[in-house]
C-alpha cells in the first residue's frame, strides 16, 4: 500500500459517478482523493497540493483547459489528465500545449486509468 500523504489525488469533473469510479480505483490502489465538482470547489482544493489531477474539461462554471493556469500557479509539478469527450488532433494539440501532461478521450477504459496511475507511481 502506497503512503496516502505521498499521493494525493484530485478528481475534478461534475459527473458524480465517474468521481465515484475514480476515486473506488484510488482507493484500491492505497492512495488519498479529493473530489471537485466544479472550478470553484477544486480551486479550494488544489491547497491540499494534489500529485495528481483528473480534470475534466467542460464544468458547469468554465473550462478546464483555462483552469490549468490556476493549478500552475499552485502547484507546478502536479500530473495532469485532461478527460474530456472531445477529440480532435486540434484540440489535443491545445492540451498539451497548455501545460496538461496526458489526454484521456471519453468514455475510457477504466483499465487505461489504472495503467496511467501505475506509471505515475505516485
Amino acid at each position: 500500500m502506497k503512503d496516502e500523504d505521498s499521493c494525493r489525488v484530485l478528481i475534478i469533473d461534475d459527473e458524480k459517478d465517474l468521481c465515484y469510479l475514480l476515486q473506488t480505483i484510488c482507493e484500491e490502489k492505497g492512495l488519498s482523493s479529493l473530489v471537485a465538482n466544479s472550478l470553484k470547489e477544486a480551486k479550494l482544493k488544489l491547497r491540499k497540493h494534489p500529485t495528481l489531477i483528473f480534470l475534466d474539461h467542460n464544468l458547469p462554471d468554465g473550462s478546464g483547459l483555462e483552469f490549468i493556469n490556476t493549478i500552475r500557479e499552485v502547484t507546478k509539478d502536479s500530473f495532469v489528465v485532461m478527460m474530456t469527450a472531445q477529440s480532435s488532433d486540434s484540440f489535443e494539440k491545445q492540451v498539451y500545449q497548455s501545460g496538461i501532461n496526458y489526454y484521456l478521450v471519453k468514455p475510457f477504459d477504466l483499465s487505461s486509468v489504472i495503467t496511467l496511475i501505475d506509471e505515475i507511481a505516485c
